[in-house]
């Protein structure tokens, strides 16, 4: 076990030359904004595609039902997460930047404030739409580009309610 100690500099709000808001979505995990209006979208299509095969794969394993069918089930479930981890940890380290101001949008209890239907009521297309609304890591992104990069690159991040998120 090595212990490692850093220096990190203190935070001058002054030194701030970026200010930037961060909007993350499902289509778009995240589109940031800065004050000289340029944007940067960060596109969610490879992971929605990773998910879609990693469900189609799932599926098949568990009617098959074997114990190596288990085991790959397993297997999957860590490669799928970590795929996600890795993605969002891709993403934070583009938005992190020294000397800059980051504007978070929070989203507590989205979850609960958008009803689907569920089941057999629900069509196709909509357990399909529920399954990404469900498999969707925002919170993680919001760790990784928030308190965890700011440790290392000293930068303050605010959360803003959703409408002022993309306004720096």
């Amino acid at each position: 076990m090595v212990s490692l100690e850093i220096e990190l500099p203190n935070i001058d709000p002054t030194q701030t030359t970026r200010i930037a808001g961060v909007d993350v979505g499902q289509r778009y995990l995240a589109v940031e904004t800065d004050s000289s209006n340029k944007c940067k979208f960060y596109s969610g299509k490879a992971a929605r595609h990773q998910a879609n095969h990693y469900h189609k794969a799932r599926q098949t394993l568990q009617r098959k039902g074997t114990r190596s069918a288990k085991r790959r089930l397993i297997a999957l479930s860590g490669r799928e997460r970590r795929f996600i981890a890795d993605m969002n940890h891709q993403i934070s380290k583009q938005i992190a930047k020294p000397n800059s101001l980051i504007g978070l949008e929070t989203l507590t209890g989205i979850r609960e404030r958008i009803k689907s239907k569920t089941g057999k009521r629900a069509s196709k297309k909509q357990r399909k739409a529920n399954r990404i609304k469900a498999k969707w890591s925002f919170a993680q992104l919001h760790s990784y580009s928030g308190s965890q990069k700011s440790e290392v690159c000293p930068m303050p991040y605010a959360l803003c309610p959703m409408p002022y998120a993309l306004c720096p």
